[in-house]
């Protein structure tokens, strides 16, 4: 019976003829052999022959090389340990990751305690860009060999002594989740850090009673940091206010701002602030925002205002305040979280045509089903000329562009803060 010359090179189209004949043929003979009781070990070893013949034609074996990459590529950026299995399919497979860097780039560290496999991955990455989760608790990976790789860094602090005194040209994004102080913050310069774009600071402490000011800090265009008692936040949302495009605030119970302090971010397209305080503090920090599209604002316990002023611009808005949405001329799209219902205010406001000529969507977060809402619906824009789709979700179902958490990714590279819950829930959709 025909068979192929060599199993591992891709079929001609005369090959292509004589395996179908060869497949004919031995399902015949599997036929056959069933029909006797004497035969099943006969059946066993054609049904094998059945399956590599049919194995060597299968359609994945004509995928170019190069596509077979980048989907590879792809699988380690979705699941660090597919490159060690995809190794094991086949030996084409296993040829086509073994020289293809940038499908070793991606490692989890925190998932993964064997050295002996995180230094597998940093062999067979070449010199390819690294997107890199450090724990405080490894000491057997020293920065330094990786440094100049390193594109995407996301670790506990920079009390390692290597982190704060190493190079890092390539570093696009820093997250740096806990512990910073304001002198090793100091270290992050346009001289070390030159190509850093995107920092994520989780918490800032001092330990100098000295003011700290970054001489040429990298010029960042993404920044989320929190609100602390150390102004040191503010000195870095200022030494990067004419780049910053987008920015997230995180207040937390103790903070401090200067009474009416004013800053112009020219370039600001996204502005998030997350205050997770239990207090109406004041805000006296004055935020200039002349291009802004997306604005989200979040509370842990229910507010009556709006922090940020400047939203005349914005196009995008995600808030759980419970007051009157500010006239918005150029809002097209609403998110509102709620907790039991949609307070009337907002519903004859909303109802106003004048005040947002250009809604074309209104989603609403509600953690209770209410069977009323299509009545709501009716309510809040049976009024208006044009009614725009109106969605009741128990998860977030637009992504805003722009946001820290669009701009984060997976838990293990960088520091990740997705929130799930706009996701639609079938049940409480209603398009209008």
């Amino acid at each position: 019976m025909w068979a192929p010359s060599d199993i591992n090179a891709l079929p001609t189209a005369e090959d292509v003829l004589n395996v179908k004949e060869a497949i004919s043929e031995l399902k015949r003979q599997i036929e056959i052999a069933r029909s006797s009781p004497e035969s099943l070990v006969k059946v066993d070893v054609l049904q094998k022959e059945l399956e590599e013949r049919l194995a060597w034609v299968a359609p994945w074996r004509r995928v170019p090389t190069d596509i077979l990459s980048i989907i590879f590529e792809y699988c380690n950026r979705e699941d660090w340990k597919s490159s060690l299995m995809l190794t094991a399919v086949s030996t084409r497979w296993r040829a086509i990751v073994l020289s293809t860097p940038r499908a070793w780039s991606y490692v989890d560290t925190k998932e993964c305690k064997n050295y002996r496999i995180v230094r597998t991955y940093l062999d067979r990455g070449g010199q390819c860009p690294l997107h890199f989760y450090y724990p405080s608790r490894r000491s057997d990976i020293p920065v330094s060999k990786i440094a100049q790789r390193l594109h995407c860094l996301s670790i506990e602090n920079m009390y390692i002594y290597e982190m704060v005194n190493s190079d890092f040209p390539n570093l696009e994004c820093l997250s740096l989740q806990t512990g910073t102080t304001t002198s090793r913050l100091s270290r992050i310069t346009s001289t070390r850090f030159p190509s850093l774009r995107h920092l994520i600071c989780g918490s800032l402490g001092s330990d100098s009673d000295s003011e700290w000011m970054p001489p040429d800090f990298p010029p960042l265009t993404t920044l989320s940091i929190a609100v602390a008692i150390d102004l040191a936040w503010l000195t870095v949302l200022q030494a990067s206010r004419d780049t910053l495009t987008s920015l997230r605030l995180h207040l937390h119970e103790q903070f401090s701002i200067p009474a009416e302090h004013q800053v112009t971010l020219p370039r600001l397209q996204c502005l998030e602030i997350q205050n997770w305080t239990t207090v109406n503090s004041a805000w006296p920090l004055d935020l200039k925002t002349p291009i802004l599209q997306t604005y989200v604002e979040h509370h842990r316990r229910i507010r009556d205002q709006y922090l940020h002023k400047d939203l005349a611009t914005i196009r995008r808005m995600r808030t759980n305040v419970h007051t009157p949405v500010p006239p918005l001329p150029q809002l097209s799209l609403l998110q509102l979280e709620i907790q039991d219902d949609i307070p009337e205010r907002l519903v004859g406001q909303l109802s106003d045509e004048s005040l947002y000529p250009k809604l074309e969507r209104v989603e609403v977060f509600s953690r209770t089903r209410r069977p009323n809402v299509r009545h709501l619906v009716e309510q809040m824009f049976g009024v208006r000329s044009s009614q725009p789709p109106f969605v009741v979700t128990s998860k977030r179902e637009t992504e805003f562009p722009g946001t820290i958490s669009k701009f984060t990714s997976r838990e293990g590279y960088r520091e990740t803060t997705c929130d799930d819950r706009w996701a639609v829930s079938p049940e409480y959709r209603f398009l209008r």
